[in-house]
Parts: C-alpha cells; structure tokens; sequence
C-alpha cells in the first residue's frame, strides 16, 4: 500500500476523519505495517499499552475474561481502530486476530 493509499484509508476512520492531510501523511510515514494469521493473540488483558492499530484487511475479535470463561465482545474488521496507548496502563481485553489480517500500528514502542 502506497503512503498516498495509507493517507486515504486513515481519512476514512471517523478518529482521523478531521486531521489535516499533513498531519495524517506523517502518522501514516511512522507508522508500522504489521500481519498477524488467524489465532495469533495480539495483546492480552493487563499488558502494557503500547500500541494501537487500525484494520487493513481481515478481522479481530475483542475478548475479555468474564465468570464464566471468555466473552467475545466486539468483532473489529477494516477501518476499525483498537488498542491503548498509555504511561503505565494495564490493557483491558486481548484482541486475537479472527482470519489473516493486516494492521498499520499507530505507535510501536519497545
């Protein structure tokens, strides 16, 4: 996918919709591509947050642990945006990959 194509998809996503097309090139520009397969769990909750990512293609489940095992309570495809950046915070659901997919992520930190 081009930057130029990266810049559209972000417009696209009501979160990004009102940024200046500058603004949004640079997040696109420093942005991380990255594909995980089906099953691969991304994060789990209590982990650091630090990363979010938006849906290129293929979907992700949202699961958090309920009393009675785990409760599927979102199912997030293309353009949908996830995850949490924060000093500190603990993530509050983990977010396994439901079929291939691809996700630019928004902040990649060590």
């Amino acid at each position: 996918m081009s930057l130029h194509e990266e810049v559209d998809m972000l417009r696209r996503i009501p979160l990004f919709s009102q940024i200046e097309p500058p603004k949004l090139k640079l997040i696109a520009f420093t942005s991380e591509r990255v594909a995980f397969d089906a099953g691969h769990t991304l994060f789990h909750q209590g982990d650091a947050a630090n990363a979010a990512y938006i849906i290129i293609e293929g979907k992700a489940e949202v699961i958090v642990e309920g009393a009675g095992g785990p409760v599927v309570v979102a199912v997030l495809g293309p353009n949908d945006f996830f995850g949490e950046i924060g000093p500190e915070r603990p993530r509050c659901a983990p977010t396994p990959a439901s079929s291939r997919s691809g996700f630019p992520s928004s902040c990649s930190c060590g």
